[in-house]
């Protein structure tokens, strides 16, 4: 009877002892440092909306156990490695394969709120995971459906992607997770039209080449014509220098040739005033003479008939020096003026035949100007002429080509064939 108590005691002891471990056991919880969790009651199916980011181990009790989801970033993918490829279609219909991979957080504040959504199984990270690809599945598909198939093997590939990653975040963050990355990648489409995109790329570059030679054509011309230009404002510039200079050599001979005749003028004025006194005194003389001689013979009358003799002879000969200083005058004022008229006829001419001999050479071959652009560039040096110290901007298209300053049309009919 004794021995049959002392098993019982032994019996109750190793119970009480088992007893003791499960309820301890079942006490503490141990929370790990990359997790977030919720408290929960086991027997009223309570949730404390208050998450727990406090890693350790935890004396919660023997009916509260903890909900835990990572804090680290999650991932899933639809891919052909892991059997599960994104198939859907594009704008005009086609199908079209994608491999796409989604990195996202769970929202640690509103972990509650989501554990209501998913439940706890399989457990409540894979719960919440299998939500997210369903929405991200759906969100992908409706995205990939508004853009034509040549879009996902174009520079537009990652304006695609940046979508999907904008419209899946705000699905996400709708049942409480935030997207970190979306990577779309090995994209198929049928055969047929991946060929036709790569013939349209094809094309789309020797075009892009075509182009580019054509502006490096360009560029050289540009750059040819700029030298051909420049050579011919040398040019031009040299030319003006020297019909400067011969305008100025013409000038000075001219003023040097009215100077010779002014001093011409002036010596024959003095000549004619020398020979008019010199008459003058030789008259006096002999009237001195005459009057000497006849010793008074002559009557008052022929005294005055005398006198009246010398005032006509002195009236004549200054008329007749006042005729001939008028005639050296008037000759020399004729010398003075065809002077200056061949002067200023050989300055017109040196100036005509260098402007008709810089237009032709602009014609010639060696320079290869039209006949429009000549006009235009003569409009412009009149132009510049007039205006030296102004800021004149004018377009060819704006001013009528018959109202160039400075030109006659004699010039122009020499110029133009």
């Amino acid at each position: 009877m004794a021995s049959k108590q002392k098993q019982c005691c032994i019996c109750g002891v190793c119970t009480a002892t088992i007893f003791v471990i499960v309820i301890l056991a079942t006490t503490f919880k141990v929370q790990n440092e990359t997790d977030v969790c919720l408290e929960y009651d086991t027997i009223t199916r309570v949730i404390d909306p208050q998450p727990s980011t406090t890693p350790g181990t935890k004396a919660l009790g023997p009916f509260t156990d903890i909900l835990c989801y990572p804090k680290t970033i999650q991932k899933f993918e639809f891919s052909k490695s892991g059997g599960t490829v994104l198939r859907t279609r594009t704008k005009e219909g086609l199908s079209i394969g994608l491999d796409v991979t989604i990195e996202y957080k769970f929202l640690t504040a509103n972990l509650k709120n989501l554990f209501d959504l998913t439940g706890p199984y399989p457990s409540p990270t894979e719960a919440a995971q299998n939500l997210y690809r369903r929405v991200a599945l759906r969100t992908i598909i409706n995205v990939a459906s508004q853009y034509p198939a040549n879009a996902f093997l174009s520079e537009q590939r990652g304006n695609i992607s940046s979508t999907m990653a904008a419209h899946v975040n705000l699905v996400l963050v709708e049942y409480h997770a935030v997207l970190e990355s979306l990577q779309m990648r090995n994209i198929a489409l049928d055969t047929t039209f991946v060929e036709a995109i790569d013939d349209i790329l094809g094309e789309k570059l020797q075009q892009a080449k075509l182009v580019k030679e054509r502006d490096s054509t360009l560029a050289t011309a540009y750059k040819a014509r700029q030298v051909q230009t420049q050579q011919y404002i040398s040019n031009r510039q040299k030319q003006e220098i020297n019909l400067k200079k011969d305008i100025s050599s013409a000038i000075s001979n001219r003023v040097q040739e009215n100077i010779l005749v002014k001093q011409v003028y002036e010596k024959s004025l003095e000549e004619v005033e020398s020979r008019r006194v010199n008459k003058i005194s030789n008259k006096k003389g002999l009237v001195l003479d005459a009057k000497i001689s006849r010793n008074g013979i002559l009557t008052k009358g022929e005294n005055d008939a005398a006198v009246l003799a010398i005032t006509m002879s002195d009236l004549s000969a200054v008329t007749i020096i006042d005729a001939n200083s008028k005639i050296a005058i008037a000759n020399a004022e004729a010398i003075a003026t065809v002077k200056s008229g061949e002067a200023k006829a050989a300055k017109i001419t040196y100036e005509k035949d260098a402007e008709a001999d810089h237009y032709g050479h602009l014609l010639s071959a060696e320079i290869g100007m039209h006949t429009d652009d000549v006009l235009r560039h003569a409009f412009l040096s009149s132009l510049e002429k007039k205006q030296q110290e102004a800021k004149l901007f004018v377009g060819y298209k704006k001013v009528p080509i018959l109202s160039e300053a400075g030109k006659d049309v004699p010039l122009m009919k020499k110029i133009l064939p």
